[in-house]
């Protein structure tokens, strides 16, 4: 009874680090997924503040023209000019300062989307080592009780389960080339190797070796 009990814990177990490990997988996407619009964004905002230089530069050059030729005359139909050209490079520029200020605001909330995950994925790691070491001790506990049954055979318990990670029933178990049984309806099948010190190489499905 008790070591139905351990196995029945164990089975929880499994199916619970499944949905961690699954849990993990969909927060490892949503990590790179951020990560790759970080770096999307981070491109973007080095053309902006390149074209921000380049327009600035510009701008100067029309400035320092402007201050050295329209001094005397700044209605003169040139001035009038490079006073036009000055206000579009200034709404330029201030348009591409616009724009890194949008960019800068959605990169600093993307970080912080990627904190949060990578906070998530830190829990969920730290869960799945939990259930690890709870299933390792579960299956000590298993072991130990064996053991004390088992004398100078050795026990063996073999668990079923289907893709999704359900017990599979009245699942045929081959030992040895010969039919052994069946799983119990927890998909659990428990078989004695008699003379095991001795008898040591065995075949399970007739596919899978193991030894005792």
């Amino acid at each position: 009874e008790e070591l139905e009990q351990l196995n029945n814990i164990l089975k929880e177990l499994c199916t619970e680090r499944e949905s961690v490990l699954e849990n993990i997988s969909n927060i490892e996407l949503e990590i790179q997924a951020i990560k790759v619009k970080i770096e999307k964004l981070l491109a973007e905002i080095t053309i902006l503040q390149q074209s921000e230089i380049s327009l600035k530069s510009q701008l100067d050059e029309l400035q320092a023209k402007y201050d050295a030729d329209c001094k005397d005359d700044p209605e003169a139909p040139g001035c009038i000019e490079i006073l036009i050209q000055i206000k579009q490079l200034q709404k330029q520029i201030d348009q591409v300062k616009s724009q890194i200020e949008e960019f800068l605001a959605q990169l600093s909330q993307l970080q912080e989307e990627l904190l949060s995950f990578e906070a998530d994925l830190i829990t969920a790691q730290t869960e799945l080592d939990d259930i690890d070491s709870q299933i390792a001790k579960i299956m000590q506990q298993i072991k130990d009780i064996e053991a004390l049954f088992c004398d100078d055979s050795e026990c063996i318990t073999i668990s079923v389960i289907d893709q999704h990670g359900d017990p599979v029933e009245n699942y045929e178990i081959i030992l040895n080339g010969g039919n052994a049984g069946f799983t119990d309806k927890d998909g659990l099948f428990y078989h004695v190797v008699p003379n095991a010190s001795k008898n040591t190489d065995h075949t399970l499905q007739i596919c899978y070796c193991f030894e005792t």
